[in-house]
């Protein structure tokens, strides 16, 4: 059946094969679903009118060879995507081409924000979680931790990696004596007792038991 794909392929390429018909004998001969025919031609036609495989469409858009509104009609005419899905995939593929490298900031976070639907906090949060992988290849690094560093534990003066050290460092720690144990963790960081006490409040407990840390 593929060999039959392929030669239909080149008939509808060069203009011998219908749309219609192309899909018609794809559900015909080829086990094909209505849909999974006028997909599969769709991305024929695509090939056709942009010069390369609808499954190289990520590497050129990350090149540059496709614009972000043209990314967007492509997902959504080829792929039959809603807005939303397409937006979706646009961040996706923006975030690549920033952690390769490919696109800068400025240009992560304007697609992210003009196609990709975000916020420019949210397109700043992704951002922000990729330059900490950057920052810390060799680590575990969770695109919570990154917001809550910077939105609560930054101004303390704690860097990054060693949030991410101690983050990395309770994760497993959960259940009986939750607090008593992370608050040891805290303890025996290399940091002061006011960035401790910045810690102790990230984890969302209570001023008022400040008192109880084995710093104080």
């Amino acid at each position: 059946a593929s060999s039959a794909k392929g030669d239909l392929k080149e008939l509808y390429l060069a203009g011998s094969v219908s749309e219609s018909k192309a899909i018609q004998a794809l559900t015909t001969y080829c086990d094909e679903t209505q849909e999974e025919a006028e997909q599969r031609v769709a991305e024929w036609a695509f090939e056709d009118q942009h010069g390369f495989k609808y499954d190289e469409k990520k590497e050129k858009f990350m090149a540059g060879k496709i614009s972000a509104s043209e990314m967007k009609n492509i997902l959504m005419q080829v792929e039959g995507k809603t807005d939303e899905e397409a937006n979706s995939n646009i961040v996706s593929y923006t975030r690549d081409a920033y952690e390769e490298g490919l696109f800068d900031r400025d240009k992560a976070a304007s697609v992210m924000i003009s196609y990709g639907g975000l916020t420019e906090a949210e397109a700043e949060s992704k951002l922000q979680y990729i330059d900490v992988k950057k920052q810390l290849p060799d680590t575990y690094v969770d695109d919570a931790w990154v917001a809550e560093y910077y939105k609560e534990v930054e101004s303390s003066g704690i860097s990054i990696d060693v949030f991410v050290d101690y983050r990395n460092q309770v994760k497993s720690i959960t259940g009986e004596g939750k607090k008593e144990r992370r608050m040891a963790v805290i303890n025996s960081m290399p940091i002061s007792n006011a960035q401790k006490d910045a810690l102790y409040y990230a984890e969302g407990w209570a001023a008022s038991r400040l008192y109880e840390a084995p710093w104080r």
